[in-house]
Parts: C-alpha cells; structure tokens; sequence
C-alpha cells in the first residue's frame, strides 16, 4: 500500500464487550479499599506493551495526522462487527498514544476512520493502515491481507 503505515497484530483484540465485563469487575488494594474497572487497566496495558512492541519491530513510526483503515479478521462470526470495531479501535488508538506513536486520537490527528471485518480461522488478527490522504476500500485491503498471508507462509 503506497505512502501508508502498516501494522499488524497477529490475534484478534478484546470486543467493547470484554471492556464493558472488565470496567464491572473489582479490585480489593492492599489498603483494604475497593477499586472497580481495574481489570480494564491491566487489560489496557498488556495490550498497549504489545502493540507497542509490535509497532516498533516493524517500524511503524510516528503519525503526525492520518486516515486510519481497520481491518478486524476474526476466525468466525460470532462476535458482532460493532462489538469488534469499538473495542480493538479504543484499544489500538490508545496504545499508539501511550508509545508516542500518535500524538492524540482527536480531530487534529484522526482525519477519517474506515473499518472492515473479515472472517479468517486461518490468520484471525488486527491490520491498521494509515494513510496521509485517504482511507482504503474493501478489495484494497482484502489485496493487502493476500499478499501479507502469501508473504509470510
């Protein structure tokens, strides 16, 4: 994909469902006091270590402003598109912030978002695809997945 950034992690990323259960979920502190939503945190943050460490093994660099493509392959359809594409979007933008990868996910630097969902019990994961002019149609990424797969087979 000519002038975009590519990332790709390899598994697919929790849902807004799995957000929601671990906002609802509580923790007792050594102090005796009870914390709600802190399995999100610990969620939050071993997915941020990852993608960051994904994105720097790559050289995924630093985006000043995009037009961000998702792709969510999942390996079956029993996870709902809106479900998928709100959690592991959330997910994504909020790691690229914490690595110093993408300065905020407001309007000054996310200039459009386009999703896509797949379904691939073969390669489930999660492509991003950031672009300075424009986001990226269907067959183009459906393209981009076959030669990604075909490369690394």
């Amino acid at each position: 994909m000519e002038d975009a950034q590519e990332l790709w992690i390899p598994q697919p990323l929790p849902g807004m469902n799995d957000i929601i259960t671990k906002c609802k979920g509580k923790a007792r502190l050594r102090n005796g006091a009870i914390v709600a939503g802190m399995g999100y945190s610990s969620m939050k943050s071993s997915w941020s270590d990852t993608i960051r460490l994904i994105a720097r093994a790559t050289g995924f660099g630093r985006v000043e402003k995009g037009h961000f493509t998702f792709v969510y392959v999942e390996p079956n359809r029993r996870r709902d598109p809106d479900n998928i594409c709100a959690g592991a979007r959330k997910i994504v933008f909020d790691a690229l912030q914490e690595a110093k990868l993408l300065q905020n996910d407001g309007w000054t630097h996310v200039l459009d978002i386009r999703s896509h969902w797949l379904v691939d019990g073969d390669s489930p994961g999660v492509g991003l695809l950031v672009h300075p002019s424009r986001v990226f149609e269907r067959k183009e990424v459906e393209e981009w997945l076959k030669n990604k797969n075909k490369n690394h087979k």
